[in-house]
């Protein structure tokens, strides 16, 4: 069996893009540059492994993510986020036990009427709070610059604001429960930890509330419209051949009406899918993504290499004859029957080596468009392959 393009199976289909394209298509490097520009501790937490980042990479493992899609970029503004935010925990948390060690030191002074010594260590307490002042001012314009830019990468895209209030409701947990282990380590009473206990349980609960709510949506819009049947783009000389090769009028009318519907079905997908493209572009004021057109080529060059195979296909079968009888009475002539098997080669060969008319038509159209590609694809060359498929 010819199967076009099998590594196909590996890369997500038109749809698969139509439906995560906020997630999956590259912005602007500038985005990624800013963020890391910003200076950030280290952390050893890990990010973003909660309920929707695992639900959302089972999503996208068809697609080959880098650091400037929509979702790697994310990613990079949430991690910053979290590091400025469990570093500032941190601190404010060892501030406080400095703060108490100076606060036991004058108590015990204050006991010995030693007030020199305590205006001394005033003044360090004094120093210490205006040092983590200024460091929680540097910090919260850090956190302020990565949340801006954050917000610049969602852009008013729905699935990528769906995907940072998530990243950002999982960050709450791991903030809660950072606070809640230096509490336990500066042996706060019972009431204080059951405060921060809960804390980290309501964290929990609007984080998984958040990621079901997305994963409900998306499965919403997947459903939204019945499922298509996906057009059958294989084609298989040899099964062909031994349709032929039973001589049965029967059997050749029987495959002539099979063909004569998948070729439908495939026209039918292949102008829908084109329609998409049209639409998008009418709506958009960019251009379309690099690895947006990727996919649609991909999957219409794909089709379009069936559709002209089983056209010249259904051409032979036809032209056996119009009923049983004459199907029946040529194939029982040795050279008609030979014609007919050569026919079926020459069309598999020709579909091998791509040169198909409504194939070469969408090539020429998509040639400079897709990775890598600077082309533009305009509506009046969509409508053009439109006439094209239909001719």
């Amino acid at each position: 069996m010819i199967k076009i393009n099998q590594f196909m199976k590996s890369i997500p289909s038109f749809e698969d893009f139509e439906q995560y394209e906020g997630l999956i298509e590259n912005l602007d490097p500038s985005f990624l540059k800013e963020l890391r520009s910003i200076e950030i501790p280290e952390i050893t937490s890990p990010i973003n492994e909660g309920r929707i980042a695992n639900f959302l990479t089972n999503k996208l493992s068809k697609f080959l993510l880098g650091s400037f899609s929509g979702v790697g970029m994310i990613d990079e503004a949430v991690r910053i986020v979290l590091s400025l935010e469990l570093d500032l925990i941190q601190k404010a948390s060892d501030l406080r036990k400095t703060i108490a060690k100076f606060d036991e030191q004058i108590d015990q002074l204050a006991k010995e009427g030693n007030k020199e010594k305590i205006d001394v260590i005033a003044k360090e307490r004094e120093a210490k709070t205006n040092e983590f002042d200024a460091y929680e001012k540097a910090q919260n314009l850090k956190l302020k610059k990565a949340r801006d830019v954050a917000k610049q990468i969602v852009n008013g895209n729905s699935r990528r604001k769906e995907y940072l209030d998530s990243c950002y409701a999982e960050n709450e947990i791991e903030m809660a429960e950072l606070e809640y282990r230096l509490a336990k380590e500066r042996s706060e009473d019972q009431t204080a930890l059951k405060s921060y206990e809960e804390k980290v349980a309501k964290a929990r609960e609007e984080a998984e509330a958040k990621a079901k709510e997305i994963e409900e949506q998306m499965k919403k819009e997947e459903d939204k419209e019945p499922k298509e049947v996906k057009t059958e783009v294989s084609f298989d000389a040899e099964k062909e051949k031994k349709i032929i090769s039973r001589r049965k009028g029967g059997d050749i009318i029987k495959r002539k009406n099979e063909l004569e519907k998948e070729i439908a079905d495939i026209k039918s997908d292949m102008e829908r899918k084109l329609n998409q493209i049209s639409n998008k572009i009418k709506k958009s004021a960019k251009p379309l993504t690099e690895r947006y057109l990727e996919n649609a080529k991909l999957d219409l060059i794909e089709m379009a290499t069936a559709l002209d195979y089983k056209k010249e296909l259904l051409s032979t079968f036809r032209n056996l004859g119009r009923n049983a009888a004459e199907i029946e009475k040529s194939l029982g002539n040795n050279k008609e029957f030979k014609d007919a098997i050569d026919k079926i080669n020459k069309g598999a060969g020709n579909a091998k080596q791509i040169k198909g008319e409504v194939l070469k038509a969408f090539r020429d159209a998509f040639s400079t468009v897709g990775i890598g590609k600077s082309g533009v694809l305009t509506t009046g060359i969509i409508d053009k392959l439109k006439e094209k498929i239909n001719k």
